[in-house]
């Protein structure tokens, strides 16, 4: 993953995702229930969820998974919501979240100005044929809003809804086009929404003090989480006892998490100091 902050996007729909796909030139990593994008940097990670709370929370458990996103990795949903009379294609920045069917609200933490205007959003169970509130309307946000704030810091977790709709019968929805082409219209200012989520990541990773490099080391193979923390602790070595960042000449190409270990341990022990040098 980036070291320069990274993003979690979970979207919907493959409609709804498509401009985000081809803005940050995502690709396909992989199968499963549901599919995952990535860039090439690792800095955006893109999970299509499908339709509902529960698709919702379990991409984003599965992108969580999939991604091996850190604690310091910002989440973005971005979709399509009802409301009740805003122009078709606004885009709205939520800053309070009502589950309709629990009644359980949620508020999002904003530590920098967006690019949009805000609004409440409820989600609901069922598609909404009539709005009472001037709120947006959708049925994933809560969930998303729920699950990625246990995973990440609250502040680094956004919801953007563009207006699809003032009240559909169930199955009466917009071409797949035109929502394309709302959220296309969108982009330039989810840029900068974008912006100011990885720079909040970044400073969140080098708050937490993530070892410099530990991001490439573990993307190398797959690393246990008792791996990972013995990789912390190597690469705190290696900074003590100024090993530079690019390990390539200690562990090769390898890409086998046992060996780069033991490999990166083996050279640290045969390092000497010499204290008389100041």
């Amino acid at each position: 993953m980036s070291d320069g902050g990274v993003l979690c996007w979970v979207i919907a729909l493959s409609c709804e995702a498509a401009p985000v796909r081809e803005r940050y030139k995502l690709q396909r990593v992989q199968g499963g229930p549901f599919p995952v994008y990535r860039s090439t940097c690792g800095g955006h990670w893109l999970v299509e969820s499908g339709i509902g709370r529960s698709n919702a929370a379990a991409a984003v458990m599965h992108l969580h998974h999939v991604s091996q996103a850190p604690r310091h990795a910002a989440w973005l949903n971005l979709g399509i919501a009802g409301h009740r009379d805003l122009p078709l294609g606004e885009a709205r920045l939520i800053n309070q979240v009502v589950e309709q069917s629990t009644g359980r609200t949620f508020y999002p933490v904003q530590l920098f100005t967006p690019p949009f205007l805000r609004a409440s959003l409820t989600t609901v169970d069922q598609v909404a044929e009539g709005m009472t509130d001037d709120g947006c309307y959708d049925m994933e946000g809560s969930a998303v809003l729920d699950l990625a704030s246990r995973l990440s810091s609250p502040e680094l977790v956004a919801l953007v809804k563009l207006v699809s709709d003032h009240g559909v019968q169930p199955g009466q929805y917009p071409k797949r086009s035109q929502v394309s082409a709302w959220i296309e219209a969108q982009m330039d200012d989810v840029d900068r929404m974008v912006e100011g989520l990885k720079a909040l990541s970044a400073d969140e990773a080098r708050r937490t003090g993530e070892p410099r490099g530990f991001t490439a080391l573990i993307e190398r193979a797959h690393f246990t989480v008792s791996q990972r923390h013995q990789a912390r602790d190597l690469l705190r070595r290696c900074k003590a006892l100024g090993v530079g960042a690019d390990l390539t000449s200690i562990i090769g190409d390898s890409r086998d998490a046992k060996w780069i270990l033991k490999r990166l341990a083996d050279h640290l022990d045969g390092l000497e100091i010499d204290w008389a040098q100041g």
